[in-house]
């Protein structure tokens, strides 16, 4: 685009040198010239002003999917990991189990907004299923749990996959 202001600039200097040197009337030429080397600056500015927001608005873009996997993805992945933890240890206490359950809807509530509501809608219902998981402490109850948590873990990761690939095509490295 440097090129092109160079080009553009000496093409309007020199349109005013041969307008001032050959035409007879030469302060008509010449204003002529301004008006139409003036289009060509406010042109040049005009396209560059669009690529620089076009440029803010998709680092913005980035910064936002950036901020869902540091403060929404990662961190839930390591809350589902607490909680299948917990469940699974032979010295589970309910009351534990029920600060860091929850603490995952808590997270849930203040984060929602960084996730699809089919992903939400899932993650309640891990949610709920491991409450259920905690008290009745039968198999099928752990097995739904496991089911449940397999579902939100793979979409999870999935969609982190996705954000991942999108910032790294924002970025150029795809």
């Amino acid at each position: 685009m440097k090129d092109l202001k160079i080009i553009c600039l000496v093409g309007i200097l020199a349109m005013i040198f041969v307008g001032c040197l050959l035409y007879p009337n030469k302060s008509d030429i010449v204003q002529a010239e301004a008006i139409v080397a003036l289009v060509f600056v406010t042109l040049v500015y005009a396209i560059e002003t669009h690529k620089l927001v076009k440029e803010g608005k998709i680092k913005r873009i980035a910064a936002f999917y950036e901020k869902r996997i540091n403060e929404f993805y990662a961190p839930f992945i390591k809350k589902l990991n607490d909680l299948r933890d917990e469940l699974h240890s032979d010295t589970s206490e309910t009351a534990k189990m029920n600060d860091l359950r929850n603490d995952a809807r808590y997270f849930i509530w203040q984060k929602e907004y960084m996730a699809s509501e089919a992903t939400v809608k899932k993650i309640q219902e891990l949610l709920d299923n491991i409450l259920f998981a905690d008290l009745d402490r039968s198999k099928e109850a752990f097995k739904k749990y496991r089911e449940s948590e397999k579902v939100v873990r793979n979409i999870i990761i999935e969609e982190q996959d996705k954000i991942i690939i999108k910032i790294r095509k924002i970025y150029g490295y795809s």
